[in-house]
């Protein structure tokens, strides 16, 4: 082998790792799977202005549609990888920042004295968590690039 052929055979290696890391971060961001956590979000958050049996009810099928959404999204990726500790941190980063839009949108709803006030906050979430998807898509498609690069 010489060494223009090794060259090329790297070559050809770091533009599949890069394919399949904008698959990945494209089938993550697909549209069904970001209206489907929206509105599983909604569904859960929103589950707590019910009365008991139905509150634990519709918690219950908030968690089973948040379940089938993670496997159904796994067992589709047209790619497998391991999640990189960049890549948890803005998973991490992404939850807290939905849940402190949770939190604030349903401190104002209730010092507001609207009705309802778990659901309020819920639609907050879900419609940050649908205008966040735009942002963090962009932050995704970086740290895999990024972390494919270092490999």
């Amino acid at each position: 082998m010489t060494s223009y052929e090794a060259q090329a055979a790297l070559d050809d290696i770091r533009r599949l790792q890069e394919h399949t890391g904008d698959a990945y971060v494209h089938h993550g961001f697909s549209r069904s799977y970001v209206l489907m956590t929206a509105v599983t979000l909604f569904v859960e958050l929103s589950s707590f202005d019910l009365p008991h049996p139905w509150s634990t009810a519709t918690l219950a099928l908030g968690v089973v549609l948040l379940a089938g959404t993670l496997i159904a999204q796994e067992r589709r990726a047209p790619v497998r990888r391991r999640h990189s500790g960049r890549e948890l941190l803005l998973y991490a980063v992404a939850s807290a920042v939905l849940m402190l839009v949770y939190l604030a949108s349903l401190a104002t709803t209730r010092a507001a004295g609207l009705p309802a006030p778990h659901t309020v906050a819920a639609t907050a979430v879900a419609l940050a968590s649908l205008a966040g998807a735009r942002f963090t898509r962009p932050l995704l498609a970086a740290i895999v690039r990024r972390d494919s690069r270092n490999v």
